[in-house]
């Protein structure tokens, strides 16, 4: 269930925003959290998208990019459900 989420969730954030790393950030804090990364999240998070994104592409080369991109974010996304501040309302 959390895996089909965090896919929808990547889906929405590549249709609302442009194709950069940070744009999916800035993003992705807003909707789930309702506020904007701090610098050293952004940092953290666009260095971890970047990561996952040449990890998926040395593991599967032939892919189409849209989809290296979709899995990519989508393993971010899965990662912000997990956030204490996603699952506790204070």
């Amino acid at each position: 269930f959390v895996r089909r989420a965090a896919f929808d969730f990547a889906d929405r954030l590549l249709k609302e925003t442009e194709p950069q790393p940070a744009q999916w950030i800035d993003r992705s804090y807003q909707l789930a959290l309702a506020r904007s990364p701090s610098d050293a999240e952004r940092s953290v998070a666009v260095a971890f998208v970047v990561q996952q994104l040449e990890e998926r592409r040395k593991r599967a080369p032939q892919a189409p990019v849209e989809e290296i991109r979709r899995q990519a974010l989508a393993d971010f996304c899965q990662a912000v459900f997990s956030l204490n501040e996603f699952l506790y309302v204070d």
